[in-house]
């Protein structure tokens, strides 16, 4: 019985942890202000065009 109850904490817990990652991964992507962090501004500016374009479309 035990082992079912820790089964069934792990599993929950699992979905939950899943749920949160995704729901941050979706915003982080969003944002767009992961771009600023690593590339250089050449790439920046190819970047942030083919933003508007996705947004005005």
């Amino acid at each position: 019985m035990i082992e079912l109850i820790c089964a069934a904490c792990l599993i929950i817990g699992s979905i939950i942890i899943i749920t949160i990652g995704n729901i941050y991964a979706k915003k982080f992507i969003k944002d767009g202000s992961h771009a600023n962090d690593f590339i250089d501004e050449k790439i920046k500016i190819e970047y942030y065009k083919n933003i508007d374009k996705e947004k005005n479309i």
